[in-house]
């Protein structure tokens, strides 16, 4: 029985210790914002949200949560959160209520928060905010007699990336994870030892809290940094990154005011937002990493050589258009096939890829304007490109990573083919690009078009009509781009003189191609259209009649890249 009673009384012994006391200085942070006053206004603009406060004990120095309802716009937010019940007069932990101000009453949404009375000061057990802009009131000003005063020392913040390893249970077997972590880095505008403070450190992505470090000393700032850890999985990199720090001479002593660092991105970026090219023209975009690229690996996978290691660690970029789709309802680029997009790419698969070592390197997206053939009114037209990352099951702090869209303006040079065609019709009479009338009646296989510099040609066939004295016909065509074929044979077996050597053919259309997205070819009102890669297109038109059947128009409508 004794030892029972001794046994319950160290359970009690331990229930009660300090170290469990909200109002103890390690189990509660201190807020020191001037603008949750009452009596300050929010800018427009620029009101404050407390929907991602980190959940926790706070202690504000400059007073207590007001118990009537502020006015709006004031606490540094749009809609206040006052406490709608009486301060504890007891030391003993106790349930309030807290209400939202709103122009529709003074508590339109409300919700229980814990307080407990300390010695000198109040501390609250704050939750996240129901609504935007949102955020906890407290009077006064900012002051703490018993604290001292706050170190005299001017502080610059400052982001910067690295990495760190963590060890992990990766399903059961002992894993290593080379983590992306970000260190708040400080120096002092006025020369102070920094050795002699204690700092508390606050970090932040897209403004949101993730944590806090507190009464750190500057020799161990590197354990304070932000770890991949402790945001995988809650957000994609495409982020701002920021750090916030303050000092203090002892551990319950008034802080200096925090001092935020610039945000920084983290992701990759590229060296503008807006690219400027002409249709027929072509840009550089140059991508970087503004951070290292993370690595996962098996503890006994270092028996290898952790370069080989490693090479398992890539980060890979895919150009996409956000109006253009594969067809399984997936985004996709253009690369060099038919395309109602303005722009075209020609690197490898769409992509840009990243080897571990080459982070801090500066890779290139080659985009080229495509015509449209359609002369623009307003001179512009806006085009987008994302950039998105890849799956990475060995660096997963970068899958799925994006940035902004970037912005393409091109400038329509389409006057230019105003009226230029090349056309044959049956007899045949030919008009060329430069608008020159050509009679050309000759039998056998001629090159109509050829590019300077892609791989285009296009071959007819023309052989006599039914009556010799009635001319040529054109009987067949083949258009190529590339590896792919387009032939249109409406030839008869023999053709030529039938006391020459003649070709034996047989009368068939066909695609021949290992990607149907290098040549499309579509029939609509009689009208074979066959579209190239860079937008230039050929009608064929039939003529079937009693006596033979043939291609009696052919039209070519070149753009810009033809010209």
């Amino acid at each position: 029985m004794f030892g029972f009673q001794v046994w319950l009384f160290l359970v009690l012994l331990v229930l009660v210790t300090p170290e469990d006391d909200p109002c103890h200085p390690d189990h509660h942070d201190t807020i020191d914002e001037d603008w949750r006053s009452p009596s300050y206004t929010a800018p427009s603009g620029s009101e404050y949200c407390d929907a991602t406060i980190r959940e926790g004990w706070y202690r504000h120095l400059g007073g207590n949560m007001p118990t009537t309802a502020p006015n709006m716009n004031r606490c540094g937010t749009s809609y206040p959160i006052w406490m709608n019940d009486n301060l504890p007069t007891s030391t003993v932990t106790t349930d309030v209520k807290v209400c939202i101000k709103t122009i529709f009453s003074d508590c339109s949404f409300h919700w229980n928060i814990r307080v407990k009375k300390c010695d000198q000061f109040y501390v609250y057990y704050l939750k996240q905010a129901t609504l935007c802009s949102s955020a906890y009131c407290f009077a006064g000003a900012v002051v703490c007699s018993e604290c001292g005063e706050a170190p005299n020392v001017t502080l610059v913040a400052e982001v910067t990336p690295g990495l760190h390893n963590t060890s992990f249970n990766y399903y059961g077997r002992p894993a290593v994870l080379k983590g992306i972590v970000f260190l708040c880095k400080l120096r002092s505008e006025d020369n102070s030892d920094l050795q002699d403070y204690l700092y508390d450190v606050q970090w932040f992505i897209n403004d949101n809290t993730i944590t806090i470090h507190r009464n750190i000393r500057y020799a161990n700032l590197t354990q304070a940094g932000l770890n991949q850890m402790e945001w995988s999985g809650k957000y994609v990199l495409g982020f701002q990154v920021k750090c916030a720090v303050r000092a203090r001479t002892k551990t319950d002593s008034t802080p200096t005011p925090y001092t935020y660092s610039d945000d920084f991105f983290a992701g990759f970026k590229t060296d503008a937002h807006t690219y400027s090219l002409q249709e027929d023209g072509e840009t550089n975009i140059n991508v970087g990493l503004t951070i290292p690229i993370d690595c996962v690996y098996l503890e006994n996978s270092t028996q290898y050589p952790l370069d080989d290691v490693e090479k398992n660690c890539i980060v890979t970029i895919r150009t996409k258009i956000p109006s253009h789709y594969d067809d399984n309802g997936n985004l996709a680029c253009t690369l060099g096939g038919v395309t109602d997009e303005p722009v075209s790419f020609r690197n490898d698969n769409c992509m840009l890829t990243f080897k571990y070592n080459e982070w801090n390197t500066t890779k290139t997206i080659k985009v080229y304007g495509s015509a449209d053939g359609i002369i623009s009114t307003h001179n512009t037209k806006t085009s987008y490109i994302r950039l998105k990352a890849d799956v990475f099951p060995h660096s997963p702090a970068w899958t799925g990573a994006t940035m902004p869209d970037i912005k393409l303006q091109l400038f329509d040079e389409d006057q230019k083919l105003s009226g230029k065609t090349c056309c044959i019709q049956t007899d045949p009479h030919v008009n060329t690009f430069d608008n020159r009338h050509i009679l050309f009646n000759q039998s056998g296989e001629f090159i109509v078009f050829k590019h300077e510099f892609l791989p285009v040609r296009i071959h007819v066939i023309l052989d006599w009509c039914w009556q010799r004295w009635r001319g040529a016909c054109m009987c067949g065509v083949a258009i190529r781009y590339h590896n792919a074929v387009y032939v249109l044979n409406l030839c008869k077996e023999d053709i030529g003189s039938k006391w020459l050597k003649s070709s034996k053919v047989n009368r068939y259309a066909e695609l021949r191609a290992c990607d149907d997205s290098i040549m499309q070819v579509e029939l609509k009102n009689g009208i074979f259209k066959v579209t190239l890669p860079h937008g230039t297109t050929i009608d064929l038109g039939l003529h079937i009649g009693t006596l033979n059947i043939h291609i009696n128009m052919f039209i070519l409508r070149p753009t810009l890249v033809d010209w």
